[in-house]
């Protein structure tokens, strides 16, 4: 089987604005997409609501709210997106109604304090050939995964996950026994650090759709190693190709 695996994808605010004028196709150059069609699934996280409706949510210590337009379907469909992951810290930006215009709900879990027992049960009691835990985990901009992180990888493993494969830090982290602990951003407009270097683009450019990255896995069911394939592309802005 083979995977198509994507980091946060975040398409509001300067993306959403892209939308506005171009058409969803144009986001993507044709080495992403054509990657990305290989896999026999593609899973992403998907870092926003699709939705017209809500407002942001009023918590005064909360800077960030991201919603995309309903175009942003179309992106994913463009892409052969089969799973978009939702529950993240972005879910409830503009409220339970732009949430439930992009699915039916979110669990929580506090892995701070290790994984609540529900979580592996359900990982063990999957009746299926393959496993894949996807979660968004661990404190933002931070080159390593922290301890609560590595932990609840194990957890995960041991319950019989076939492969964890994290998101949340916006920065591309190490690989263990099929254990990718981030997969880092995919598409967003966000600020670039020049030390962990999560998104370099030259700064004459707007900063839309600056860059990917993704992950091919082969995952076999026998329990053998993870294959994982890194891949970076270009993708598209107003600008053009990139």
């Amino acid at each position: 089987m083979k995977l198509a695996l994507a980091g946060d994808t975040m398409l509001g605010r300067k993306v959403a604005e892209h939308l506005a004028e171009a058409p969803p196709a144009s986001l993507f150059d044709a080495g992403v997409v054509e990657a990305a069609r290989e896999a026999d699934l593609f899973l992403l996280n998907l870092e926003c609501a699709i939705s017209e409706r809500g407002a942001p949510w009023p918590d005064p210590a909360k800077p960030f709210f991201f919603r995309a337009p309903p175009a942003a379907v179309d992106v994913l469909q463009h892409l052969g997106v089969a799973c978009a992951t939702v529950a993240n810290n972005h879910a409830l930006d503009y409220g339970a109604d732009a949430l439930l215009d992009t699915s039916p709900g979110v669990a929580f879990a506090d892995l701070r304090r290790g994984p609540p027992r529900w979580l592996p049960d359900a990982i063990a009691g999957a009746d299926v050939d393959v496993v894949v835990v996807s979660p968004h985990w661990g404190p933002n901009m931070v080159a390593e995964p922290v301890p609560h992180v590595r932990a609840a990888a194990t957890a995960f493993r041991t319950a019989g996950a076939s492969l964890v494969a994290g998101h949340s830090a916006h920065v591309f982290r190490g690989v263990a026994d099929r254990v990718l602990y981030d997969l880092g951003d995919f598409i967003d407009d966000y600020a670039t650090d020049a030390r962990l270097r999560n998104e370099p683009a030259p700064p004459s450019r707007p900063p839309v759709a600056e860059r990917d990255g993704r992950f091919v896995v082969e995952l076999g069911t026998g329990g053998g190693p993870v294959r994982p394939r890194a891949g970076h592309h270009r993708a598209q802005s107003e600008g053009g190709p990139r």
